[in-house]
């Protein structure tokens, strides 16, 4: 096992060969622009075939004030060309009957579901009767059997027995997803907000999971305690209100919970959500609960991530790290960054937990003031500039930056403005494993000369993290470099092109946000939902990615008709295709085994051999 704090990632110079482009609108939203208060929803999936869908919450009234938006809908566009071209109309922006299932609901997430249909799980924020179907304030979930057409099954997640919205629970802040050979099993995280100084089941934050193989029609695992599901106790006072993620491949789902002020933890079920592990991988020294002014030494926590899994099943983990302590050191407050994210992090599972006190301690990391500015948009407020290149090696795991990126504190409350929630600077990292199981990372971050816009960046390892390729801007596009990026969302991985969608606008910030600072507020505006495709052939490769202790071959390869496996010793073997499902398995095989092929399409496949306590994989084409 490699320990945290052993091991300084540095960044690969070796050549490497990029392209972005298909920059193609997929929509637009009035003026509503707050996605998420955190980690971001998934809101687009790459089919397999192909097929992408992506949603949004969207609002068509620009006089929004207060919380509640009685306007917002989840708009829907798709495309069935990698992104080139949207099935986005203008009118359906405009009516709430034209949104997904004509109510008013918003904070999608979107699955493939089935063999060709299409999930979206939703908020709503009432109760109410919508074409004899009665939705509660809550989970709203909204299935159909062809994607792209035909009305949507609507159907209200139930709440657990004893609490009701009327009562004072919530369900929200939910995240979905699907996994199995056709995506039949949808599975759903979901944090339940509780009347105050009240507990469920011993916790004041609980998370529930629910499982279904029908769409919703009945639910074979419902309001699952996540703490009771997995045999492990979690502090009574964790706190993951928005910041869930989900990956999945083949028959397995694994799901991390990363939010301000809370451990870090992965679950991860091998069976489509019958049996779950819990893997802690973030120690948290600061509560949720616990002032960070109050607390004596520097100390980090997680913020903002994502969670991958590579061609074997292993968890990867990426997150924004926020320094949660202020400090008098040298006689300047800004000299520790508040709330906002000071850097990217790294885990897998090779890795210990993280240690936020110890891993990442002021003696390795230390933020300088390099420049006071003067903001232009106001003259009562004015910004410190912040590096956040570390001045040391760091100890642990760490995705390292650009020297040009940078953040700002405000000069009069020493906190960096939040315009997107916990962990600005550094936010929304989304991770990808192409066929070569490379690991191509992307985040926003702010960029020093193009004034204070979020633009998306680029980062990729071949190695576990153990080197970083060196960061890359990803906005060529000289018609959106002036414009602001939020939400930047993955939808999948085509061979070695990922797919992306943004949020974007002219100005920085949002317009329907909680924050009153010049840097994160501004008038409404028109929001554009930007899909783009980052592609990367790298001939980087590390020699132990392509071990094979097994001795395993397969041949012929290229095959046709059937291929023969051979390996070392005795075990099972399961064949994938390049999206992760399950198309044969074979258990108890000693040495050698013929596979079939007659029935399985043309295209790149994985041959992977498990024994007592070794794993191989080769590539397999067939033609």
């Amino acid at each position: 096992m490699l320990m945290a704090g052993l091991m300084t990632p540095v960044v690969a110079q070796e050549k490497r060969f990029l392209d972005v482009g298909g920059w193609k609108s997929a929509g637009i939203s009035k003026s509503y622009d707050r996605q998420s208060q955190n980690a971001v929803y998934p809101m687009t999936t790459l089919h397999d075939d192909g097929f992408i869908g992506c949603t949004w919450t969207t609002d068509d009234n620009p006089e929004f004030s207060g919380s509640v938006i009685p306007n917002r809908g989840v708009a829907y566009s798709y495309s069935t060309d990698g992104g080139f071209t949207w099935s986005w109309n203008p009118d359906d922006e405009e009516k709430q009957e034209n949104r997904i299932g004509g109510i008013p609901l918003y904070n999608p997430s979107y699955a493939q579901w089935g063999k060709s249909g299409e999930a979206v799980l939703a908020k709503s924020a009432d109760t109410y009767e919508h074409n004899g179907v009665p939705i509660v304030n809550g989970l709203v979930l909204l299935t159909r059997e062809n994607r792209g057409e035909g009305e949507w099954n609507i159907i209200s997640v139930p709440y657990p027995e004893g609490t009701s919205p009327d009562a004072g629970y919530v369900m929200a802040c939910a995240r979905m997803t699907t996994s199995g050979p056709n995506h039949e099993y949808l599975h759903i995280m979901s944090p339940m907000a509780l009347p105050e100084s009240q507990q469920y089941k011993g916790y004041y934050n609980p998370v529930l999971y629910y499982r279904t193989q029908d769409g919703g029609l009945t639910w074979d695992i419902e309001s699952a305690l996540v703490p009771e599901m997995v045999g492990q106790e979690w502090d009574a006072h964790s706190k993951y209100r928005d910041g869930i993620t989900f990956a999945n491949q083949g028959n397995t789902v694994a799901c991390a919970f990363i939010d301000f002020g809370s451990d870090g933890y992965v679950l991860r079920s091998r069976d489509n959500g019958e049996t779950w592990e819990s893997i802690r991988f973030f120690d948290t020294p600061v509560g949720p609960y616990i002032d960070p002014s109050e607390y004596a030494d520097a100390a980090y926590i997680p913020a903002q991530g994502c969670i991958a899994l590579d061609l074997y099943g292993k968890i990867h983990v990426a997150f924004s790290v926020v320094m949660a302590a202020n400090s008098e050191e040298e006689g300047l407050v800004a000299f520790f960054s508040g709330f906002t994210s000071t850097f990217l992090s790294y885990w897998n599972e090779d890795m210990a937990p993280i240690d936020g006190e110890a891993n990442y301690s002021k003696d390795v990391i230390e933020p300088i003031v390099l420049d006071y500015f003067d903001w232009e948009r106001s003259d009562e407020e004015k910004l410190y500039v912040i590096s956040t290149v570390p001045q040391l090696p760091i100890i642990g795991y760490f995705i390292p930056m650009r020297d040009d990126h940078y953040f700002y504190i405000d000069h009069e409350t020493f906190l960096s403005p939040m315009c997107y929630g916990i962990g600005d600077a550094f936010s929304f990292p989304q991770m990808a494993f192409d066929l070569d199981n490379q690991l191509h990372l992307t985040y926003l971050g702010l960029l020093n000369g193009h004034s204070d816009y979020h633009h998306p960046f680029y980062t990729s390892t071949a190695d576990g993290g153990m080197t970083w390729r060196q960061t890359e801007h990803l906005v060529n596009n000289v018609n959106i470099i002036d414009n602001e990026f939020a939400y930047l969302t993955l939808a999948g991985i085509d061979g070695n092109r990922m797919h992306l969608m943004a949020q974007v606008d002219m100005f920085p910030g949002t317009y329907i946000t909680s924050g009153t600072s010049p840097v994160c507020k501004h008038d409404p505006t028109d929001n554009y939902f930007y899909h783009f495709y980052v592609e990367c052939w790298d001939p980087f490769a590390i020699e132990t990615i392509e071990s094979n202790p097994l001795a395993l071959r397969v041949i012929p390869n290229p095959a046709s008709g059937q291929a023969t496996v051979t390996f070392d010793g005795k075990g099972n073997i399961t064949l994938y295709n390049m999206i992760g499902q399950t198309v044969y398995h074979a258990e108890n095989i000693e040495k050698e085994k013929i596979i079939p092929l007659n029935n399985m399409a043309a295209g790149v496949y994985f041959v992977t051999v498990r024994t007592g306590n070794a794993m191989a994989t080769q590539k397999l084409v067939v033609k």
